[in-house]
């Protein structure tokens, strides 16, 4: 691991003396040491009386259009769990990054629950690509307009029920149809607007050193994001608890690195070389 380390440091060194981003992408793996399920295994099934919904069956916009009230419960339900959650150590250490590298820190991240935001990363240096469970916007589209996640609901303990008062705070404020969240679905596609798609392979194309944590590589945009830096010249760094999409891409040449271990334990020590260089 030191040694790992060393020449991680040395990555880094040059990539700054360069001009060049240090890019971290993160995936639910970081998430999941401060208790948030991940969304692929079977504590994301959701259950609805009798019946089991995997992910890939209720998390589309067409399964929303004919069976709202289903995806708002499980909604409504994942988000009361993201509440009480806080960031663990590895959040911590990104959030602490971002000061040590104000002008070349980028933090690209598939997930939804702002665990990042809650830490200390600021916004701006932030692209959420699959959205946020903080935010709403009209199912019709009838707007560009996105809003904040109503107060009342997602606060209290979960009720599997939908209440009258609840379908009303869920209404577009524009064009009276329901609300949906702000988070991209199986059916759906990247774009700039929403889900930061160019800002994310712009990030890409001025890396240097592309650090990847706890993500599995199973969704379109994370591949092409380190694909598209490693064939500009960047350096990637693998930090999965078990292999993954992104392995072969690590070990394929000299500076492809892979740590194995959990992000909580390797990214405050991350966080530390990089101090030692500023």
């Amino acid at each position: 691991m030191e040694k790992t380390l060393e020449k991680i440091k040395l990555l880094c060194a040059q990539a700054l003396a360069q001009d060049k981003l240090i890019t971290f992408l993160t995936g639910a793996g970081i998430s999941a040491e401060s208790g948030v399920p991940t969304y692929r295994g079977t504590d994301g099934i959701w259950v609805e009386g009798s019946r089991n919904y995997k992910p890939e069956e209720f998390a589309t916009l067409r399964f929303f259009k004919e069976n709202p009230a289903e995806v708002w419960k499980f909604v409504l339900y994942r988000k009361v769990s993201f509440r009480d959650l806080q960031p663990n150590a590895g959040h911590l250490a990104l959030a602490s990054t971002e000061v040590l590298l104000p002008n070349n820190f980028r933090l690209i991240t598939q997930n939804i629950d702002r665990l990042h935001i809650k830490a200390g990363n600021t916004q701006a240096k932030v692209l959420e690509i699959h959205g946020n469970m903080e935010t709403v916007r009209c199912s019709e589209e009838c707007s560009m307009d996105v809003y904040p996640f109503p107060l009342d609901i997602g606060t209290a303990p979960y009720d599997a029920k939908m209440i009258t008062q609840q379908w009303e705070q869920l209404k577009c404020p524009d064009c009276g149809s329901l609300m949906r969240p702000n988070v991209l679905m199986f059916d759906e596609y990247y774009n700039e607007r929403l889900y930061k798609q160019e800002s994310a392979i712009e990030a890409a194309l001025n890396t240097g050193v592309l650090f990847v944590v706890g993500t599995s590589g199973a969704t379109n945009l994370p591949h092409h994001i380190a694909s598209t830096a490693t064939y500009r010249g960047s350096s990637l760094v693998d930090i999965n608890i078990a292999d993954s999409a992104f392995t072969d891409m690590a070990t394929s040449e000299p500076d492809k690195l892979v740590l194995r271990g959990t992000s909580g334990d390797i990214l405050p020590q991350i966080k530390q070389l990089i101090q030692a260089l500023v």
